[in-house]
């Protein structure tokens, strides 16, 4: 398992540029042979380029963690057996229009709230995060008209070669 992944390189991103940028900058002034003063190509450029990096590589721009709300016909079976330590009723919920891809929830107060309903599929609906239009996370919100349920764990997953994701 690799550590890199867990690391915000925005940091490392944002102070490296600015110092380029600033050292780009004041290279193309002494290029031109502009007769600005250095600080003050310094002071522009580094506004600039603080302004340019907070609009397109933080959630104040519109490009980082966008939320959507996604609606899915799901199918749901609650699992009998318990062979992997949870103490909850495992349920999976598989999506009927994208075959091979499923959900599951540890959760006795849904397995019991979706017998008692005993319909077949359901609305899922999905809260979805999207960095730069990709899908960085998701999580239910409601499943067959429940907001809130106590849940020990859940998951994803996919069986086979599905062709197509709910995710793309």
């Amino acid at each position: 398992m690799t550590l890199l992944g867990y690391i915000d390189v925005r940091p490392f991103l944002f102070v490296g540029g600015l110092s380029l940028f600033i050292g780009l900058s004041l290279f193309i002034c002494w290029l031109a042979k502009t007769k600005f003063k250095k600080a003050s190509v310094a002071l522009i450029s580094g506004l600039l380029f603080t302004g340019l990096f907070t609009f397109l590589l933080t959630s104040v721009g519109p490009f980082i963690d966008q939320k959507e709300t996604r609606e899915y016909m799901m199918t749901w079976e609650v699992k009998a057996d318990q062979t992997n330590g949870m103490k909850q009723s495992q349920i999976v919920l598989s999506f009927v229009d994208f075959p091979g891809h499923c959900i599951g929830e540890y959760s006795n107060e849904l397995a019991a709230y979706l017998r008692d309903k005993g319909e077949q599929p359901v609305k899922v609906v999905f809260e979805v995060t999207c960095d730069y239009g990709k899908v960085r996370g998701f999580h239910e919100t409601e499943i067959a008209g429940l907001h809130e349920w106590e849940s020990e764990w859940g998951y994803t997953g996919s069986s086979g070669s599905p062709k197509k994701s709910p995710w793309e």
